[in-house]
Parts: C-alpha cells; sequence; structure tokens
C-alpha cells in the first residue's frame, strides 16, 4: 500500500506535529479519515488553541452580524413593498 510522507508543522513553534488520534468513516461510498495533531510542546499548543478559539469567535461573531444585517434589509424591503401597496390602493380609491 503506498503511503504519503508529509510534513505538518505547528502554525506556531515550527515543530512537526505528532497525531493525537485517527479516526476513519464512510460517508457514502467514500472513505473520509480525520486526523488529530498537536503540536509536541503543550504550552505551544494551549497557546495555538486559544489563537484558534479567538478566531473562531470572530467568525462568528461576523456571521451573525451578517445575519443581522440581512434581517434589517429584508425588513426594509418590506415596508417599502407595503408603503408602495399602499399608496396603490389609495390612488385606485380616488
Amino acid at each position: 500500500m503506498n503511503q504519503l510522507i508529509f510534513s505538518n508543522p505547528c502554525v506556531r513553534c515550527g515543530r512537526e506535529r505528532v497525531v493525537k488520534s485517527v479516526k476513519k468513516e464512510r460517508v457514502d461510498r467514500s472513505l473520509v479519515v480525520t486526523t488529530i495533531t498537536s503540536c509536541p510542546d503543550p504550552e505551544c499548543q494551549k497557546r495555538v488553541n486559544r489563537g484558534l478559539a479567538v478566531e473562531k469567535e470572530k467568525r462568528e461573531k461576523m456571521a451573525s452580524e451578517f445575519l443581522q444585517r440581512e434581517k434589517e434589509r429584508k425588513e426594509k424591503i418590506l415596508i417599502k413593498l407595503r408603503e408602495k401597496r399602499e399608496s396603490k390602493r389609495i390612488l385606485l380609491r380616488n
């Protein structure tokens, strides 16, 4: 069986990351392999995890703000449509 050899350095310190766990699962006809790796230096990995948590929080906040803006935009469109419909009704009555 052919084995792929690849490098996976730590994003912070550059040391080669170590494999913590490997999970294999079938999705339809495909085999999906998920490999969890971490830095061999526990303190460095804690800092990486904190940085990733900050990035995740930032992305979630941005997504939430985007959804809020979309909701407000759609509400403005509905208000304009209702005003337009109401003005047409007034014109038709006269």
